[in-house]
């Protein structure tokens, strides 16, 4: 006699393999929207720099007031506080006039670019870090303090 249909242990086999490609899938798709978010945030790290060049060309020091840049990159905004997502750049200039930039790139990961002045050796540091406070005034040098902004000398 035969007996159409699927065993059990075939029906067994087929939901395994379905939930590891749901899983795979599911990993994929999450690393993928973490590689846009950390895109984002280096196009917004690099837009606020280019901007603080762009000042420091213009007035020969680096804008201690964020409000003061002409950031010219679409949804990308510079803040003295804290950032608390991908386009929001934490701007501080220290008293010795070390440019630090950091922003939130998902959840509590912060990433952070310093940039020393030529006087100080012009020393560039970057990198990333679980930060639940991400600002850029502690990503200064050991002892340098955020310096007060200055009124802009046209």
């Amino acid at each position: 006699m035969c007996r159409s249909g699927y065993s059990l242990v075939e029906m067994v086999v087929v939901l395994v393999l379905l939930s590891l490609l749901v899983v795979g899938a599911a990993t994929g798709y999450r690393s993928f929207q973490s590689s846009g978010v950390d895109a984002r945030a280096d196009a917004a790290l690099v837009a606020v720099f280019d901007s603080q060049l762009q000042f420091r060309l213009q007035f020969g020091t680096f804008a201690a007031d964020p409000g003061e840049l002409p950031i010219s990159s679409g949804n990308v905004t510079a803040t003295g506080g804290a950032s608390s997502h991908p386009e929001e750049v934490s701007v501080v200039v220290g008293e010795a006039g070390t440019l630090a930039l950091a922003v939130r790139v998902a959840g509590e990961r912060c990433r952070w670019k310093t940039v020393g002045t030529r006087e100080a050796g012009g020393s560039v540091d970057r990198g990333e870090r679980s930060d639940s406070d991400c600002q850029a005034a502690t990503h200064l040098p050991s002892g340098e303090e955020p310096a007060a902004p200055e009124p802009l000398r046209w």
